[in-house]
């Protein structure tokens, strides 16, 4: 659900409807029937036949009286709130936040080959760090990271072109930095309730995953470490 209160879907990212009722996630189950989507909507209609719970796929009780999706809940909680550390300690010891100067590839998914380009920060992305929305690759730390996080504008020959002029790039895609903000002016930018994964977004998104995916698929994609 975004911030108006429309709720929107997490498989094709529109307006108006969520993942179980999304005109093209019912398009891909029926033109692969046998691909991952498919089996798992099976899967769903197989279980709410015999009216087990729909998250734990136990008899006996329904998600509302659920155990382990109280369970669930707490373990995106502190997926959220380890993840989040990480990368608030990484930017306070970098020095990347609103108002720092840095270079950045050009192109996030090869900045070993990409061009540089230098941006001067004016917005971080804070609800992008989410367990779930958060892409970690195999290489540790910031390197890994690819996730859109910070955005601002280019500086050079890009400025003279409006559509060129503003940049989203993520950790990976960091060179070095010109000219860094102090610590505690970063930890003053932290959104109220964030790094305890209280803010509304979060809580929202983990309500959102919870709905929409099983104890089984959450536990084996996302919470295997917890």
């Amino acid at each position: 659900m975004s911030w108006n209160g429309t709720v929107r879907c997490s498989w094709c990212y529109n307006k108006g409807h969520n993942k179980l009722g999304c005109p093209e996630r019912k398009k891909s189950i029926e033109e692969n029937p046998n691909g991952y989507e498919a089996q798992r909507e099976e899967q769903r209609k197989r279980y709410a036949k015999v009216r087990a719970c729909s998250y734990c796929e136990e008899p006996g009780h329904n998600r509302k009286t659920c155990k382990e999706i109280k369970v669930d809940r707490q373990g995106f909680v502190n997926k959220n709130i380890k993840l989040r550390e990480a990368v608030l300690n990484w930017m306070k010891e970098t020095g990347v936040g609103i108002g720092s100067l840095v270079t950045v590839a050009r192109n996030q998914w090869n900045p070993d080959t990409s061009d540089a380009e230098m941006v001067f920060v004016d917005h971080v992305s804070w609800e992008n760090v989410r367990v779930g929305g958060w892409r970690m690759g195999d290489t540790p730390g910031p390197k890994g990271w690819s996730t859109s996080l910070f955005a601002g504008k280019c500086l050079g020959p890009e400025m003279a072109n409006e559509h060129r002029s503003f940049r989203r790039t993520s950790p990976n895609a960091l060179m070095s930095i010109n000219g860094p903000v102090e610590a505690p002016l970063i930890e003053m930018m932290v959104p109220e309730g964030w790094k305890v994964a209280a803010d509304e977004m979060t809580v929202q998104s983990i309500e959102q995953d919870l709905k929409e995916n099983t104890m089984e698929s959450n536990r084996r994609y996302t919470l295997h470490d917890v």
